[in-house]
Protein backbone atom coordinates (compact mmCIF):
# COMPACT_ATOMS: atom_id res chain seq x y z
CA UNK A 1 0.00 0.00 0.00
CA UNK A 2 2.88 2.02 0.82
CA UNK A 3 4.12 1.37 -2.65
CA UNK A 4 0.91 2.20 -4.30
CA UNK A 5 0.79 5.82 -2.02
CA UNK A 6 4.50 6.19 -3.39
CA UNK A 7 3.21 6.11 -6.83
CA UNK A 8 -0.18 8.12 -6.52
CA UNK A 9 2.39 10.74 -5.11
CA UNK A 10 4.59 10.19 -7.87
CA UNK A 11 1.82 10.89 -10.96
CA UNK A 12 0.42 13.53 -8.89
CA UNK A 13 3.49 15.49 -8.50
CA UNK A 14 4.21 14.97 -12.10
CA UNK A 15 0.68 16.16 -13.55
CA UNK A 16 0.81 18.77 -10.93
CA UNK A 17 4.00 19.86 -12.84
CA UNK A 18 2.81 19.32 -16.38
CA UNK A 19 -0.06 21.47 -15.08
CA UNK A 20 1.60 24.25 -13.86
CA UNK A 21 3.70 24.55 -17.20
CA UNK A 22 -0.11 24.19 -19.34
CA UNK A 23 -1.27 26.61 -16.90
CA UNK A 24 1.42 29.40 -17.21
CA UNK A 25 1.74 28.69 -21.13
CA UNK A 26 -2.29 29.55 -21.01
CA UNK A 27 -1.61 32.48 -19.12
CA UNK A 28 0.60 33.37 -21.09
CA UNK A 29 -1.15 33.17 -24.63
CA UNK A 30 -4.35 34.82 -22.91
CA UNK A 31 -2.28 37.46 -22.15
CA UNK A 32 -1.04 37.83 -25.47
CA UNK A 33 -4.56 37.35 -27.10
CA UNK A 34 -5.42 40.00 -24.77
CA UNK A 35 -2.88 42.35 -25.34
CA UNK A 36 -3.50 41.55 -29.31
CA UNK A 37 -7.23 42.53 -28.75
CA UNK A 38 -6.36 46.02 -26.49
CA UNK A 39 -4.02 47.03 -29.56
CA UNK A 40 -6.66 46.61 -31.84
CA UNK A 41 -9.23 48.31 -30.44
CA UNK A 42 -6.69 50.90 -29.77
CA UNK A 43 -6.00 51.28 -33.41
CA UNK A 44 -9.78 51.13 -34.16
CA UNK A 45 -10.29 53.80 -32.07
CA UNK A 46 -7.33 55.92 -33.51
CA UNK A 47 -8.56 55.67 -36.89
CA UNK A 48 -12.12 56.42 -36.14
CA UNK A 49 -10.65 59.46 -34.55
CA UNK A 50 -8.99 60.27 -37.51
CA UNK A 51 -11.90 59.82 -39.50
CA UNK A 52 -13.86 62.13 -37.34
CA UNK A 53 -11.58 64.72 -37.37
CA UNK A 54 -10.80 64.77 -41.27
CA UNK A 55 -14.69 64.58 -41.31
CA UNK A 56 -14.55 67.84 -39.24
CA UNK A 57 -11.71 69.37 -40.66
CA UNK A 58 -13.63 69.40 -43.85
CA UNK A 59 -17.06 71.26 -42.28
CA UNK A 60 -15.17 74.70 -41.56
CA UNK A 61 -14.39 74.89 -45.55
CA UNK A 62 -17.79 73.20 -46.78
CA UNK A 63 -19.12 76.00 -44.56
CA UNK A 64 -17.03 78.77 -46.04
CA UNK A 65 -18.01 77.77 -49.48
CA UNK A 66 -21.65 77.65 -48.67
CA UNK A 67 -21.25 81.11 -47.05
CA UNK A 68 -19.48 81.97 -50.91
CA UNK A 69 -22.22 80.15 -52.66
CA UNK A 70 -24.82 82.46 -50.33
CA UNK A 71 -22.81 85.81 -50.76
CA UNK A 72 -23.07 85.38 -54.37
CA UNK A 73 -26.63 84.59 -55.06
CA UNK A 74 -27.28 87.68 -52.55
CA UNK A 75 -25.44 89.77 -54.95
CA UNK A 76 -27.10 88.43 -57.89
CA UNK A 77 -30.39 88.91 -56.51
CA UNK A 78 -29.56 93.01 -56.02
CA UNK A 79 -28.51 92.71 -59.09
CA UNK A 80 -31.83 91.38 -60.53
CA UNK A 81 -33.74 93.64 -58.26
CA UNK A 82 -31.38 97.07 -59.02
CA UNK A 83 -32.52 96.34 -62.79
CA UNK A 84 -36.09 95.69 -62.19
CA UNK A 85 -36.04 98.87 -59.96
CA UNK A 86 -34.13 100.91 -63.06
CA UNK A 87 -36.47 99.61 -65.57
CA UNK A 88 -39.59 100.39 -63.56
CA UNK A 89 -38.02 104.32 -62.92
CA UNK A 90 -37.54 104.16 -66.46
CA UNK A 91 -40.63 103.13 -67.54
CA UNK A 92 -42.31 105.56 -64.69
CA UNK A 93 -39.96 108.46 -66.15
CA UNK A 94 -41.28 108.16 -70.27
CA UNK A 95 -44.63 107.69 -69.58
CA UNK A 96 -45.00 110.56 -67.15
CA UNK A 97 -42.63 112.37 -70.00
CA UNK A 98 -45.72 111.55 -72.18
CA UNK A 99 -48.08 112.81 -69.84
CA UNK A 100 -46.93 115.80 -69.58
CA UNK A 101 -46.83 116.53 -73.36
CA UNK A 102 -50.14 115.72 -74.13
CA UNK A 103 -51.00 117.63 -71.11
CA UNK A 104 -48.79 120.55 -72.47
CA UNK A 105 -46.79 120.77 -68.97
CA UNK A 106 -43.06 122.15 -69.37
CA UNK A 107 -41.71 120.35 -66.67
CA UNK A 108 -42.58 117.16 -64.95
CA UNK A 109 -41.25 116.95 -60.96
CA UNK A 110 -40.19 113.95 -59.23
CA UNK A 111 -40.29 115.51 -55.71
CA UNK A 112 -41.12 118.37 -54.20
CA UNK A 113 -39.82 120.50 -52.06
CA UNK A 114 -41.78 124.01 -51.90
CA UNK A 115 -45.64 124.20 -51.77
CA UNK A 116 -45.88 125.19 -55.26
CA UNK A 117 -49.34 125.11 -57.34
CA UNK A 118 -49.10 122.20 -60.36
CA UNK A 119 -50.76 119.73 -61.79
CA UNK A 120 -50.89 116.18 -60.48
CA UNK A 121 -50.13 113.61 -63.03
CA UNK A 122 -49.60 110.55 -60.93
CA UNK A 123 -52.54 109.13 -61.22
CA UNK A 124 -52.74 109.52 -65.55
CA UNK A 125 -49.07 107.64 -65.20
CA UNK A 126 -50.13 104.98 -63.32
CA UNK A 127 -53.29 104.29 -65.23
CA UNK A 128 -50.82 104.25 -68.29
CA UNK A 129 -48.58 101.66 -66.44
CA UNK A 130 -51.67 99.51 -65.76
CA UNK A 131 -52.67 99.76 -69.53
CA UNK A 132 -49.27 98.51 -70.31
CA UNK A 133 -49.21 95.69 -68.17
CA UNK A 134 -52.84 94.66 -69.65
CA UNK A 135 -51.38 94.99 -73.09
CA UNK A 136 -48.09 93.01 -72.90
CA UNK A 137 -50.12 90.26 -70.95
Amino acid sequence: AEKINKLHQDVDMRLKRAMERHEQESVQRLKEKARSIYLQLADISAESLQSLERRNDGIPGSFERTLKSLDKQLIEQQQIKDRLYSRMNDEIASIAAKVAIEKKIPAVLTSVSYNISAEDITDQVVSHIAQNRQNNN
